[in-house]
């Protein structure tokens, strides 16, 4: 179909989509198209900085072990242990 035919016949509720052909096929351009949507938006290497969402996942990590670990309900284990008694 042309394209003018394809907007004539496209039905947004279809389960379809109309597609544009032509004899022609430019098999390179094709493949680079492809190519360079598979490449990344923002490139980075090893020497430069993470940029800001990846530095804010290696800051969400944990630095402490898991014994030292500051323990916020510990306290009222011991509450509860003491008005039990």
């Amino acid at each position: 179909a042309t394209e003018d035919e394809a907007a004539r016949r496209d039905d947004p509720e279809a389960d379809f989509d109309v597609l544009v052909g032509s004899r022609r096929f430019d098999l390179v351009q094709w493949i680079e198209d492809e190519l360079v949507l598979e490449l990344p938006p923002v490139s980075f290497h090893d020497d430069c900085e993470a940029p800001a969402h990846r530095s804010l996942e290696l800051d969400a990590a944990p630095q402490t072990p898991l014994d030292e670990r500051r323990r916020p309900f510990a306290a009222l284990a011991g509450l509860k242990a003491k008005s039990s008694e």
